[in-house]
């Protein structure tokens, strides 16, 4: 038997052709985290991207949450976190970590930022 079905044979790995998420795992990351598509359809003109397969999948469907525009977002805003405790979207603490630059084409993570967790983390 070849090492890639035993693979599968041994982790219980199924098919999940509609790409679902666990729901272990979406607790875990975060709802607003997962991405339906990557949204090219919008950039190809600015880029001169050529159509391929890809394109023809992504406009079978409607694309609610495509990645490509969620990550320019991030250059002028915070994303944002579902707060259990106040029932609303609110700022993602884990983007405040970093000290986020501009430099050349695009932002460069200098290093974490000065942040103390109640003396736990020194500053550098």
């Amino acid at each position: 038997m070849p090492l890639s079905e035993r693979l599968l044979l041994e982790t219980g790995a199924k098919e999940n052709p509609k790409g679902v998420p666990s729901l272990w795992y979406m607790p875990l990351i975060g709802s607003e985290c997962f991405f339906d598509g990557f949204g090219f359809a919008q950039y190809m003109s600015q880029f001169n991207w050529k159509r391929n397969q890809l394109d023809d999948r992504e406009a079978s469907y409607k694309i609610q949450n495509p990645l490509l525009p969620y990550l320019e977002r991030l250059r002028n805003q915070i994303p944002k976190k579902w707060d259990s405790r106040s029932k609303r979207l609110v700022p993602n603490d884990d983007w405040l970590l970093w000290d986020l630059r501009e430099e050349g084409m695009g932002g460069v993570v200098e290093q974490p930022a000065h942040v103390s967790f109640r003396g736990l983390q020194k500053k550098r």
